[in-house]
């Protein structure tokens, strides 16, 4: 019985420090951005896209989530990825709001936990291939995921 307790309880704060850090240490390509009500969600999401060189490509909504996906942008291919033959890299984002089940009202926005995906690809001279996530990939990822949870945060105090 003491060894399933003391499991629960480390596995709890592995989730703790996962909310705390925002990106996933499994999944490098996954970040945690915090929550946000419906509108906040989409406004903040297009103004830092946006700002940051990536355009929206498709929006998708269904009664459990929303969607936000931008279209490729070119990236430099890194010296090391030169030297192993890659020509072209691109990166996509995809941003998802997971609805919180206890945020419906009547009137009004309800909120989503809200997830970040990267996907970095690169060109071998015959097809594209997921790269291995250099280190500045992951560094502009995890800014950006820091910016978004910072306006996501500022934003709900505002309401």
């Amino acid at each position: 019985m003491k060894k399933i307790y003391l499991l629960i309880m480390l596995l709890n704060l592995s989730c703790l420090s996962l909310i705390k850090s925002g990106q996933n240490e499994y999944d490098i390509t996954r970040y945690f951005i915090g929550t946000a009500n419906t509108s906040t969600f989409q406004n903040v999401i297009n103004e830092i896209l946006k700002h940051h060189g990536y355009e929206i490509e498709n929006y998708y909504q269904n009664s459990t989530s929303s969607t936000i996906i931008t279209s490729w942008k070119v990236r430099k291919v890194k010296n090391k990825e030169i030297a192993l033959g890659y020509s072209k890299a691109k990166t996509k984002i995809e941003i998802s709001g997971l609805v919180i089940d206890k945020s419906y009202m009547k009137k009004g926005p309800f909120e989503y936990e809200c997830y970040m995906k990267v996907y970095d690809m690169l060109y071998d001279g015959k097809k594209y291939i997921e790269s291995d996530y250099p280190n500045e990939v992951r560094r502009r990822m995890s800014f950006l995921a820091k910016i978004i949870r910072r306006e996501f945060s500022k934003n709900s105090k505002n309401i």
